[in-house]
């Protein structure tokens, strides 16, 4: 999800109008009510068009979250009719108070809703795919109306192989740390919860029992997102 709204979100970026991608792991820390780990000091909000993440709900369903940055409005987009609008304007405007305490942006309002149109899933596993494919609408100006379930297979298999063209092979045992140099045995691993890079547990200090019960942001999401 994170990975492929990421290259559409470059590949929006080459061109005169530019959107930013929240990751998911976002949408978690404010259903806990915290707004203040994730503030995106380094991010000049005001530069993008629009602001998207997608939302793991009740963690079996997806949907997409966009912040309008010209219009002032929110939106999400569920592909099984469902309503978050009153939640995530609330969790957006809290989000930005607490945000405009740590940074000298100043983002301008009222934000108001917007009730973004969007075809309705058929069977119980295309929510995912429909998040992305209004994302791609949204990102290229396209009614998000246009694509239906009868889109969802060749759509599956056009984020597998955009994914697929854009990953590199590991051929070692190397981590993600980029000191690792545990290249040979048994090594117990962690993924971040965040980007989804995997990591050998003695690399980043991280004792068995946290990386089993707990959830993990490496230091690289640390870095770009606090």
């Amino acid at each position: 999800m994170n990975s492929y709204l990421t290259l559409l979100k470059v590949e929006k970026n080459m061109g005169a109008t530019h959107i930013f991608v929240l990751p998911s792991y976002t949408a978690v820390h404010w259903e806990r009510g915290l707004f203040h780990p994730w503030l995106f000091k380094k991010v000049q909000f005001s530069n993008f068009e629009k602001i998207l993440m997608p939302v793991n709900v009740n963690g079996n369903h997806w949907v997409l979250f966009v912040a309008d940055m010209v219009y002032k409005t929110v939106g999400v987009l569920d592909s099984l009719g469902g309503s978050h609008e009153f939640k995530y304007i609330t969790y957006w405007r809290k989000f930005l108070e607490t945000r405009k305490q740590h940074v000298t942006e100043t983002i301008p309002g009222p934000w108001t809703l917007e009730p973004y149109p969007t075809n309705l899933q058929t069977d119980g596993n295309s929510c995912g795919v429909f998040t992305l494919m209004n994302a791609e609408c949204l990102v290229k100006n396209e009614p998000v109306n246009i694509m239906r379930q009868v889109h969802v297979p060749a759509f599956r298999r056009h984020v597998r192989s955009s994914i697929l063209a854009k990953g590199q092979r590991k051929t070692d045992r190397y981590c993600d740390w980029p000191e690792c140099s545990s290249r040979r045995g048994h090594q117990r691993w962690i993924q971040c919860s965040v980007c989804g890079r995997w990591f050998h547990t003695r690399c980043v200090a991280i004792p068995i029992k946290a990386a089993i019960e707990e959830d993990f942001e490496c230091v690289f999401c640390c870095a770009i997102y606090h």
